[in-house]
């Protein structure tokens, strides 16, 4: 395998060579649109998407720094031809532009083929909370069809998209908006797993009860019998059970025995060792325990039920709650929620950083955090936030555990006796994009001249201020990228590759000598690039040439994939191509995450 350090150095000497070639944004065809809203959470069951805003964009207000920067050249306009407006209907049910959609020209342009292909390899799960946040949107909003999709497909295509990314909740948004009658044949099943999924169990027993369904498929007969076990009717159940084994047909014995045991016709099961929608909604009802290594290998839609089901051991809810934050399921509140609900003596607590120490998985994490949480000294509650952070980072939870500890680091004023946490809470602030207060914290360490320790620390943070507020961030010149890069450990380092990537992706490119210095690096870890990740670049160029949207950001989800932190060239290609599709907010936020997870 070659050297991806060598690779990127080459692919993006020659992406500044050919920077006049480069596509921008489209134009707007209908002039000056005012931004979009904020996202909204999906609603309570019952109720269309409200609730508090989901923002990708930066809070604005940190002061720019004006001096030189190193930019890349701006790319010519395309010519725009202007379309008229496609038209809606029931399959384009969702989010409007004043909900924080996309324009319902989002898929003009591009014919079926294309974008249910692009939409069937959406990653699933997104992989953190930003991706998730751009691909439900990317589904949920109001939109026309692609050219030629078949009566129903894009629909259901949809309502797949948000059940693999594990939304319940928006997928059961996106039912309720859609006339029953619609959802009939292939879409009736993802509908009704939508409201197991997302706290809507009555409505997927409603479509289970319909004269049209497909009854050949074991779903809905296994759907039934629990919609009438949750209801206590023993002998509709019975019957049931009993027609499916003279059709010669098996539920399951596990199944079974969870039905039966559900209305007294049996004993209940000890436990439940394998977790689907239909069983998941059966064993909380009838308050049949499940194992831990169930929710181990769950689907990040169980996750989510998990988190939120009151019934259940609280350790057993932390451990998934913990992973669906990560995934953008739960919010940091409810995850804080999780962490403050775990019982911890007092013992615990008193020396939670040495505790935690011996506890590596999420429990670990709650002791500091309630540690923290109960701290009223500044410096000692930072200390403990600072902890929490380092556990969670080696834990892979570092995205999780900042949305819920955020809150505390905003009721701490920054101060120079407080200056040697700033990393910690700078860190924190950005995991849930709170670039405001993490920019107070930058300041303050750069109030120390003579403090080699705070310089440091400013130069280590100074690219996330960056990636996270673009030209109102701190400078990105020569001798910043030089400062960083000898503190990250030079070329040899990771995370100097991805960070260079990530900046140049958003129009911070910086200059050859350190392009050359990393290309010449003949040692450190190597990783293959995806042959798809070339493709997906021109891909992206030729979308926006024509004004593709759809097909742009799908493009950029899928080339950065799953991993936390993906191949420095698939970032810039996936970044990159979201720039050139006016979604630079939406470029930043996933940025600054990669950065945190690369240990930036």
């Amino acid at each position: 395998m070659a050297s991806w350090r060598v690779s990127l150095g080459l692919t993006l000497a020659i992406g500044a060579a050919t920077a006049a070639w480069a596509q921008s944004p489209p134009t707007p065809l209908l002039g000056p649109q005012p931004g979009p809203s904020p996202v909204p959470q999906p609603g309570p069951p019952g109720a269309r998407p409200a609730g508090p805003a989901i923002r990708i964009d930066p809070p604005a207000g940190a002061l720019p720094t004006p001096l030189p920067q190193e930019r890349t050249a701006r790319p010519r306009p395309p010519t725009v031809t202007s379309r008229p407006l496609p038209a809606l209907d029931h399959e384009s049910a969702g989010w409007n532009r004043a909900e924080g959609g996309f324009p319902p020209t989002l898929w003009q342009g591009s014919g079926w083929a294309n974008a249910g292909r692009l939409l069937e390899r959406l990653p699933a799960p997104a992989g953190t909370p930003a991706r998730h946040a751009l691909a439900r949107r990317l589904l949920m909003s109001a939109v026309a069809r692609p050219d030629g999709a078949p009566a129903g497909a894009f629909l259901e295509r949809r309502l797949a998209g948000l059940l693999a990314l594990g939304d319940g909740a928006a997928a059961m948004a996106l039912v309720r908006a859609v006339p029953e009658a619609r959802l009939d044949g292939p879409r009736a099943r993802p509908a009704a797993e939508a409201g197991l999924a997302g706290g809507a169990a009555a409505d997927s027993c409603k479509l289970a009860r319909r004269a049209e369904i497909d009854l050949t498929d074991l779903f809905w007969r296994r759907l039934l019998l629990a919609c009438d076990a949750v209801d206590g009717h023993a002998e509709r159940v019975r019957v049931g059970l009993d027609l499916l084994r003279d059709q010669g047909i098996d539920p399951g014995r596990a199944f079974t025995a969870l039905v039966e045991g559900a209305v007294g016709l049996g004993d209940k099961p000890a436990s439940l060792a394998d977790l689907d929608p239909v069983t998941t909604f059966l064993a909380l009802h009838a308050g049949v325990p499940i194992d831990a290594a169930a929710v181990a290998r769950a689907s990040p839609a169980t996750l989510a039920v998990v988190a939120r089901a009151d019934r259940l051991p609280i350790e057993m809810r932390l451990a998934a709650g913990e992973r669906a934050a990560m995934l953008g399921l739960i919010d940091g509140a409810q995850l804080a929620g999780l962490y403050a609900g775990l019982p911890v003596t007092p013992e615990r607590l008193s020396d939670a950083v040495t505790d935690a120490g011996r506890h590596p998985g999420a429990d670990g994490r709650a002791v500091l955090f309630q540690a923290a949480r109960l701290e009223l000294v500044p410096a000692r509650r930072l200390e403990r936030l600072a902890a929490g952070w380092q556990h969670a980072r080696h834990g892979g939870a570092a995205l999780a555990y900042g949305a819920a500890a955020a809150p505390l680091v905003r009721e701490i004023a920054p101060s120079l006796d407080l200056a040697e946490h700033a990393p910690a809470a700078i860190r924190i602030a950005l995991a849930v994009g709170d670039s405001r207060t993490a920019m107070r914290w930058l300041t303050l360490i750069g109030r120390r001249p003579g403090d080699e320790r705070a310089m440091a620390a400013q130069a280590a943070a100074a690219p996330l201020l960056r990636l996270a507020l673009g030209e109102d961030g701190p400078a990105w010149n020569a001798e910043a990228v030089a400062r960083w890069s000898a503190g990250m450990g030079g070329p040899a380092a990771p995370s100097t590759a991805i960070g260079l990537a990530l900046l140049a992706s958003l129009g911070d490119l910086a200059a050859s000598d350190q392009w050359i210095a990393l290309s010449q690096d003949p040692a450190g870890p190597t990783a293959a690039v995806r042959a798809s990740v070339t493709a997906i670049w021109f891909a992206q160029e030729a979308a926006a040439r024509e004004s593709r949207q759809g097909e742009q950001v799908a493009l950029a989800l899928i080339a950065l994939g799953r991993e936390s932190v993906p191949h420095p060239l698939a970032a810039f290609s996936a970044l990159n191509g979201l720039r050139l599709g006016e979604e630079t907010a939406a470029a930043r936020r996933i940025a600054v995450e990669i950065a945190l997870q690369a240990g930036l």
